[in-house]
């Protein structure tokens, strides 16, 4: 249904502007990435109020998110199937972070945990590509790096804050699934669980 959507806006917009095959097929896989992220997460976000974990689930979904698109990783090889990987596991974690937020009360090492799971990767693995988009100058993966790890260290100092000061402290753990699910994205294992071809690009 997107890549149809995608098609037919792409056509309309491209026969008012005149633009010729090459600029229709550009302006459709963007408009197809644009919409199927729409979907997912407006998807995701109308499920978790129906499951009365709305304020968990977003921000688990924040953390995931804004991890990964710095970091990269594996992909599912159809949007189907991203999608339903995608909903499902941010609703999981939403439902964990509701019912066992409480935990993190005792529990804060789990943070600091993921936050040294997340040093590792950044040096080993980000940023992790795809078969489509892959970041091979030496000097662009050193700037993301940097990036990523400014991200993650501003994450934890944040988590701890929260965690001393007793404040919003219920979504810690929503938040540490949601980086730790970031991360393992750009480990080795989720490409073979994705049975991705592309071999990741160490260093």
């Amino acid at each position: 249904m997107v890549k149809y959507l995608s098609d037919n806006i792409a056509a309309y917009i491209s026969n008012e502007l005149h633009f010729d095959s090459d600029k229709e097929a550009v302006l459709s896989y963007g408009l197809e990435i644009i919409l199927g992220e729409f979907f997912k997460i407006a998807t995701i976000l109308i499920i978790s109020l129906f499951l009365g974990t709305f304020s968990y689930t977003l921000i688990g979904l924040i953390s995931f998110s804004f991890h990964r698109t710095f970091i990269g990783g594996s992909h599912e090889r159809t949007y189907g199937r991203c999608f339903v990987t995608s909903v499902l596991l941010l609703l999981f974690i939403g439902v964990i972070g509701k019912f066992y937020g409480i935990l993190m009360q005792k529990h804060i090492w789990l943070a600091l945990l993921v936050y040294g799971q997340a040093l590792i990767l950044i040096y080993l693995w980000v940023p992790a590509g795809t078969e489509k988009k892959e970041i091979k100058n030496k000097s662009t993966r050193q700037k993301i790096k940097r990036t990523s790890l400014v991200i993650s260290t501003f994450w934890i100092l944040l988590v701890v804050y929260s965690y001393i000061n007793q404040f919003y402290h219920q979504y810690i753990l929503v938040s540490i699934l949601g980086v730790f699910s970031a991360f393992f994205f750009v480990t080795p294992l989720a490409y073979k669980v994705t049975k991705s071809n592309f071999k990741l690009r160490r260093g």
